[in-house]
């Protein structure tokens, strides 16, 4: 059970990054927030095509989300900047 990012690109919609993803046949909405996008990028002025360098990481957070069962009800996995701040501190802790 991993989530794979379909084929739509990502987007931004009031500052937040909206990726589009697959889990089996199960789609999810990832959202993270720009103050998430601030803590990976050293800035919420990334360009949407840039996020793209981040997507290992959000990938991974959102996956051990998943798992974890952290999730919201309509579809969607939020990564907030202390999911980031766990990844960056170390990418095995649990979120």
């Amino acid at each position: 059970m991993a989530l794979t990012r379909q084929g739509t690109a990502p987007f931004l919609t009031d500052g937040n990054a909206h990726i589009a993803m697959l889990d089996d046949q199960t789609p999810w909405v990832v959202i993270v927030t720009e103050e998430a996008i601030d803590k990976m990028a050293s800035s919420s002025d990334v360009p949407v095509e840039q996020l793209t360098k981040f997507m290992y990481a959000f990938e991974a957070i959102a996956n051990a989300k998943l798992a974890r069962h952290h999730t919201g009800d309509d579809g969607t996995i939020w990564i907030r900047s202390a999911d980031i701040n766990r990844w960056k501190a170390d990418d095995a802790r649990p979120l």
